[in-house]
């Protein structure tokens, strides 16, 4: 008998969300190299690495939490989720637009974009899914 915890369910729900970013994250990179510009597909790529990495992070720490207490509600397990991506969004961002020379507009449209797999993650209902990590 397999046992689901909420830990389990949570890496499930990263694979989803990891899934759907990257695609349209890649959709807006593969966009930017038939410009031709590179400081285009290099602000593209920063915005959709700034896009997926503090959700994933946080989601992941929030999954490390839920297997050291068990009983936690995933109430707060969000809310701790939620606070973690929001907090290295806006770090990253600042250290972006402050050490980096990207086109800002472009970093901002492909985070949007990329941003958009976040939505649509719990649209997707693959069986492969259903498998548990272990």
């Amino acid at each position: 008998m397999i046992d689901s915890t909420t830990s389990d369910d949570i890496l499930i729900a990263i694979k989803r969300m990891m899934r759907s970013q990257l695609f349209f994250g890649l959709l807006v990179i593969i966009y930017q190299v038939f410009s031709g510009d590179i400081a285009r597909i290099e602000s593209a790529s920063i915005g959709v690495v700034v896009a997926i990495i503090p959700g994933l992070f946080g989601m992941y720490l929030a999954s490390v939490k839920a297997k050291k207490n068990p009983d936690a509600e995933i109430k707060d397990l969000i809310q701790f989720s939620r606070k973690v991506k929001l907090v290295y969004t806006v770090i990253l961002f600042a250290i972006v637009f402050r050490l980096m020379d990207v086109e800002n507009i472009v970093v901002i449209v492909s985070y949007c974009i990329t941003f958009i797999g976040y939505f649509v993650s719990p649209f997707l209902n693959k069986k492969e899914d259903d498998l548990r990590i272990g």
